[in-house]
């Protein structure tokens, strides 16, 4: 498993909530 993967999952959900949507 490659870190990078978490990291960008992350940035992804993140982003959504800073946009405030909530899944």
């Amino acid at each position: 498993m490659r870190h990078e993967k978490i990291v960008e999952q992350f940035l992804i959900y993140y982003k959504y909530e800073g946009k405030g949507v909530s899944v």
